[in-house]
Order: structure tokens, then sequence, then C-alpha cells
């Protein structure tokens, strides 16, 4: 008599990818309302009807890829211990961001759409539960959360369970996916119907800053700030680890072309680039936009190096992501395109056109993805969505902010790196790279913000990629000694260039590659930051509910901060005045502010209100202000002060 023992059936990686697939754009495209244009509910209505269609036809294309037949084909397993390497690189990072961590949100960036928003809507929603609870819910979610993340750790049992019975959620879905979606369309229909008669979203206020960015960098920054309260750290410590995270899909894309040492080198320079490393200690969200597009490129050109299914779909999961994230994720899709189709001429495997078919509905997924945001953004956003030609000083002009961003020596390893690649026998990575480099930098070069090294990132990618592949190259058979050395040497000069070097900037001089005024270390720090926490006490210590505060710096943090300290009963008002039709005077301001009902004016003494006006006009607040004003306080923080101003009479 035998006895039959139940084998566990293995997990389908495949339906999980599909899962999160469909999870993530729903969320974004639904749960976060793109529908909700302005106009009529039939308006609304037909944008929803148009989402749930494109979600519908990319579902069942993502799943398709993942039952396309492909080669069934034995890899070694990938190396990628080198465990006590990245301890200290991480280590080593994470300790020379903490002196910027908690510093004020900059000014001058775009961090109101960064910060403020997932600020203020985890403001309310902690205040909704407060108010449900009957006492203050801030440090029981704090507590939660902390305990929640210490159960995930030590307790791996409870984590094990945990994923399985996601993917058996995930084994179900994919099984039953016609009854998966219309069940969405219904939970959509009914939400749909609930924001509808609620107006919900008009309560956040300017629906601008709500949709000019796409909504992931918001979903994941909201909940933290839910569980955590509204701390400067948190924004900055994400961009940080999403930096941790490019710098490994990065190594591992070395680790594809050359050896263990031309990783290493290009996970230092990732990690230690200056414009990476100082928007790591800004609000901005070009760490994530970063890892995103690096991990989608890592298993697309795996996948054009192994033809390995479960690679196309993790590149076209990470691809969508990056199109979820930031706009300037377009650039992968063409490079991606130009990829198969050079694999296609020149394959390393056998290839046929429906692996070129695969490939390129991969880069239709996301770009339609990005291309439905962009429409829909366009109705309620000032976010520039079309594109020029890319005359010779635009596509110069990108490639001379390279020096200015990276320093010449960075630059000089750059295209040494291409040179290198362009000379070796094997030309394959050179391609390759050269397609993810170039798409970006062509794409850069033609939208509005050429020359703007935050745009340009993406691209540095690649040039990082091919400098470690020639570092390796000059590294391979030289002694372990001469090895270290020189990548402690690389990793000294990026780290001096972070913190030290000379970053005074006069925005009415510098270009678009250093005027992001991100750029933040020891050489300038009390040149960059408003000290908007003393604002806020001073706010709260002369101001009421209802005033209304007029603060005309374009792209500052002061909503983020009103939520902080409770203050989201006062209205706050950012109006322009530069580019009016009358000529700026101190007569001007004090006109719009009371145009605007304002009881309060706050202005910086310094170059924080926008490049267009002088730092001189600003001056005149300070040392004359009109008749009108009756100076309230000045707060200093280093070298940077915030002028507070009660608006009397008419």
């Amino acid at each position: 008599m035998t006895t039959s023992r139940c084998v566990p059936v293995p997990p389908n990686p495949s339906s999980m990818l599909l899962f999160l697939f469909a999870l993530a754009w729903w969320v974004n495209f639904v749960v976060y309302p793109l529908w909700y244009l302005p106009g009529s509910t039939s308006t609304r209505l037909i944008a929803l009807g148009v989402i749930m269609t494109a979600f519908t036809i990319l579902t069942l294309l993502f799943r398709w890829l993942g039952s396309f037949p492909l080669a069934k084909k034995t890899h070694p397993p990938e190396s990628t211990g080198d465990g006590v390497f990245f301890t200290l690189l991480f280590g080593a990072a994470l300790v020379l961001h903490i002196p910027f961590l908690n510093l004020p949100i900059l000014t001058g960036l775009d961090t109101i759409d960064h910060a403020a928003v997932p600020g203020v809507v985890a403001h309310r929603v902690v205040n909704a539960l407060s108010d449900a609870a009957g006492f203050p819910m801030q440090p029981v979610l704090t507590l939660g959360f902390t305990g929640a993340i210490a159960v995930g750790i030590l307790m791996p049992a409870w984590r094990s369970r945990t994923i399985e019975r996601i993917q058996s959620i995930a084994d179900w879905a994919a099984g039953h996916l016609s009854f998966s979606l219309l069940l969405l369309a219904g939970i959509s229909a009914a939400y749909a119907a609930a924001l509808l008669q609620t107006a919900l979203p008009e309560r956040f206020g300017d629906l601008q800053t709500l949709f000019r960015y796409q909504p992931l960098s918001k979903l994941i920054l909201t909940p933290l700030y839910v569980f955590l309260g509204l701390q400067e750290w948190i924004g900055r410590t994400v961009q940080i680890l999403f930096t941790f995270g490019g710098a490994w899909y990065l190594y591992r894309l070395a680790r594809i072309f050359g050896g263990e040492w031309g990783a290493r080198g290009a996970a230092v320079l990732f990690v230690f680039l200056p414009p990476i490393f100082h928007y790591g200690n800004t609000h901005m969200i070009e760490g994530g936009i970063l890892f995103f597009i690096a991990a989608a490129f890592f298993y697309w050109i795996r996948f054009i190096e192994r033809n390995d299914q479960s690679d196309l779909l993790l590149g076209t999961l990470f691809a969508t992501l990056a199109c979820l994230y930031k706009h300037t994720a377009a650039s992968l899709m063409p490079a991606f395109a130009f990829m198969a189709l050079y694999d296609f001429g020149f394959p390393k495997h056998q290839r046929s056109c429906a692996h070129l078919a695969a490939a390129f509905t991969a880069c239709v997924i996301p770009g339609v993805t990005l291309v439905l945001y962009m429409q829909l953004a366009g109705f309620n956003s000032d976010m520039p969505s079309t594109l020029v030609f890319p005359t010779p000083s635009r596509l110069l002009g990108n490639l001379a902010a390279i020096p200015a961003g990276v320093t010449g020596p960075i630059a000089i390893l750059f295209l040494a790196g291409i040179v290198t690649l362009l000379l070796r026998p094997n030309r394959r990575p050179f391609w390759i790279l050269l397609g993810w480099t170039g798409a970006h930098w062509v794409l850069t070069s033609m939208s509005a913000a050429a020359g703007n090294v935050r745009q340009a990132l993406p691209y540095y990618l690649g040039l990082i990629v091919t400098s470690a592949l020639a570092w390796d190259v000059w590294l391979s058979g030289r002694t372990r000694i001469t090895q270290r050395v020189s990548l402690a040497a690389l990793s000294g000069f990026l780290i001096w260039t972070c913190l030290f070097a000379d970053r005074h900037q006069d925005f009415r001089q510098v270009g678009r590659a250093m005027g992001d005024r991100s750029y933040i270390n020891f050489s300038n720090w009390d040149e960059a930051c408003l000290n908007y926490r003393a604002l806020a006490f001073h706010l709260t210590q002369y101001t009421t509910a209802g005033d209304v505060i007029y603060a005309p710096m374009a792209n500052e943090p002061v909503v983020f901060y009103l939520a902080k300290y409770h203050l989201e009963d006062r209205t706050y008002r950012r109006d322009p005045f530069w580019n009016g039709p009358e000529p700026l005077t101190r007569d001007t301001v004090l006109k719009k502010a009371r145009a605007l009902g304002a009881k309060w004016l706050v202005l910086p003494r310094g170059r924080w209100l926008y490049p267009y006006v002088e730092p001189e006009f600003l001056e005149t607040f300070f040392t004359a202000p009109p008749p009108g004003l009756r100076p309230v306080t000045v707060i200093p923080y280093g070298k940077e002060q915030l002028g507070l101003w009660r608006i009397e009479g008419e």
C-alpha cells in the first residue's frame, strides 16, 4: 500500500508580478483620483471610463507577456554577495547624510508638490482619526508602525507566512482575471460615486499641486507621514534609501559586462555622485526615479543578454512604476526599443519576430501609462508636456552641464568609459549602453528643462556604468592593494566634493546645471534654508483662524509647516507677483497682498523669492518697508532671514 504525500505547488512568479502591476496601476490612477478633472460630472466619468479601459487592456498585455513562449535556459546563479562592501558604502553614506537630514525643507524647488501635498493629506488623515477616537492618534500610529516593522524583522516565520498569503491571492486573481477585473470595476464605480458626492479632492485646495507630478511618490510618502508624523528627515531618508537600491542595481548591471571592481566603482559613483548625493538631502524625488529607472534597465538589459522571461516582466513592471513616479522615465521606452532592435540585428541568442513583438509590447505598457497620465495632468497642471526639436545648442548645453554638475575629473571618467567601450572588440555593451544614454540625452534636450542636471540624471546612470566598465578594464590584473587604494581614492574625492567643495552660488550667474539651489553642503548650508519652524511659531502667536497669509516665494514648503504646526485653519496664498503687468515695486507687492485679502506678508531677505527678483529689491522691505506694512519680526537661520509684516489699513 502506498501513501501519497501532498507536495506544495511552487509559487508562480508571473502571477505575483501581474498582481503587483495591476494593483499599482489601479491605485495610482483610480484610488489617487487622476480622473477627477475640472468640469462636469460627466467629464470625470468619461475620464474614469478611459482609465478603466486602458487598465484592462494593459493588464491583459502584461499577462500575455507572462505567457509568451521563450526558450527555458538554466543560468548560473548571480553573485550578489559583497556584503561587507555594501555595508561600508551604505553605512558611510548614511552617516554623511545625517547633518542634513533635519534641516528645514529647501525653498525654490518643487517641494510644495513633493512634501506639502502628502504632508497635508497625512495631517488631515491623522486629525480625522484623532477626532473619531477622541484622543491624539499620532503616538498610537507611530508605536503600531514601529512595532509592525520590528515584528517583520525579528519574526521571519511570520514574514514568510505573509508573503505566502499574498502569493496565494495573486495566484487566485491571475487564475480568475476576468472576475478580478470586474470586481475592481465595481469597486472603482462605488469609490467614484463617493468622491463625486462628497467632492473630497476639492477640500485639499489647489488641484494643480495634487496632479502636477505622478502619484506614486505621494503614495509612498503619505503613509510614512501618517505613521511617523510630519518630520523633515522622512522625505530625505526615503530618497537616500532609493539611492542605495539604485546603487545595488547598477552594481549588478556592471557585473553583467564586467568584473567585481567595476561593479563596486559603479555603486560608489552612484551613491556619491554630487548631484545624486545632494538631491538625497532635499525633498525632491530624484532618488526614487533613478532607482526605478536603474531597476528597469537592469532587468531589460539582462533580458537582452539572457533571454529570461521573468526579466522581461520585471523590467516592464519597474518601467511602469517609473512612469507612475516621474515623467523623466520617458526615455525608458525608446531606449529599450533601440536595444531590442540592435539585439534582433546582432543576436546573442536565437531571435524571431515574435521576440521583437514582445519587447515592443513591453515598451507599450509603460508608454501608454505615461502618455495617459500626461494627458490627464494637462487639465490640472502647469507641467509642460510638449517637446521641441533638439537644436545643437540644446544638445551641447546638456553636455556642458555634465562637468558643472559632477566635476571635471568625473566628466573625464565618463568620457573615458565611452571611448573604452567603443574600442573594445566586443562592442555589444557599447551599443546597448549608448541606447540607454542617448535616448534620454536627446529627450532631455527636447524638453523645457534642457541643461538641468536634475532632469538629465537618468542618462548619467548609463555614463556611470560605462565609466565603471572602463575602470574595471584599468584595474584588471593589478594588485589587490592597487585596486583597493584606487577605489578608496575615488570614494574620497567624491565625498570631499559632496561635503566640502565650494557651493556658493549667485543665481544670477549660474546656469540650470547648478541653479536648482539644491547643492547643499558644509560650504553653503547657512545660505540655503529659511527658518519655517520659527515662522510657524510666530504665526501661531500672532495670527488667528481664518487669517490670510501672503508669501509669494514660488515652490516653497510653507503649506507643509502650516500642517505640521496645526495652522491649517489659516489661509496661505503664494500667488507670485514678478511676472505681472505692473512694474515690481514695494507698492505693487502691498497692492497684491490687499487684493488677496491678506493680513500678513512673509518675505525672505536673500535670494529665495525667485531668480527673477533681485535681492536688492527684497532688502527694501527690511530697511524701508512701505507705509501700510508694520514689521512684526525678523527670523534668522544662518545667513538667511524671514520677515513677517502685518498689513494695516488701505
